[in-house]
């Protein structure tokens, strides 16, 4: 048990695949222009995590890496498209460009490059030597994290980009927080993504280095 905590420990934080691994950034930079945006593909590439992960664990002694890698991209590839299918279907809002003047066709563009994302890839390789109930754990934990690193970043743009937060709903209902009026365009653009994305990561390492160094001090003083 204290195996899996740890292992869900370092999937959602330490080892966060946005802010300490290093790996999706491109959805880190270009799918979280909004929180409503951030959260979907969030949502989206943990579940393909989900599925692609457990599925290499179980039949791990069958694979190699070259091999996982690549049915990790064929199952995320498979995941995006079934939503892309549901979303169009049950939430045409999103899945449909022209359906309603809320449309996001920029969420709608970004979905199929959640299927090529690296971070499937990097956590192929996990899966090789792991148990499918360690697979499970971590990439529901990395899954997590991802959607609370993407929906940070999301936040922090949309705020500073408009001063609200806008959730659509429906075709024609739209819901919004407004906070200020004071506002900075450039924060909704790729270069507002890739600097809060910066930020963030070299915040999330500084308290890396910090819990780092109280585990030292604990050490010695034992």
């Amino acid at each position: 048990m204290k195996k899996l905590g740890r292992i869900f420990a370092d999937g959602f934080y330490f080892k966060n695949p946005g802010l300490g691994l290093f790996i999706g950034l491109t959805l880190s930079v270009l799918a979280t222009s909004t929180l409503f945006n951030a959260v979907v593909i969030g949502i989206i590439t943990a579940i393909a995590l989900v599925i692609s992960e457990f599925f290499i664990s179980i039949f791990r002694k069958h694979l190699d890496y070259f091999v996982a890698a690549l049915i990790a991209g064929l199952l995320a590839a498979g995941t995006s498209t079934v939503a892309s299918l549901l979303l169009a279907a049950y939430y045409p809002t999103i899945g449909l460009a022209g359906y309603s003047d809320f449309t996001n066709t920029l969420l709608i563009n970004i979905i199929p490059f959640t299927s090529c994302s690296f971070i499937y890839l990097s956590k192929a390789k996990h899966a090789l030597n792991m148990n499918p109930g360690e697979a499970l754990v971590d990439s529901i934990a990395s899954g997590l994290g991802f959607i609370f690193a993407l929906a940070l970043i999301g936040v922090i743009r949309e705020i500073l980009a408009s001063g609200e937060l806008v959730f659509t709903f429906s075709n024609n209902v739209q819901g919004y927080v407004h906070l200020w009026d004071f506002c900075l365009p450039i924060f909704g653009q790729p270069f507002g993504g890739l600097l809060v994305t910066a930020l963030l990561a070299g915040l999330h390492q500084c308290i890396d280095n910090r819990l780092a160094e109280n585990r030292v001090k604990v050490i010695v003083k034992e």
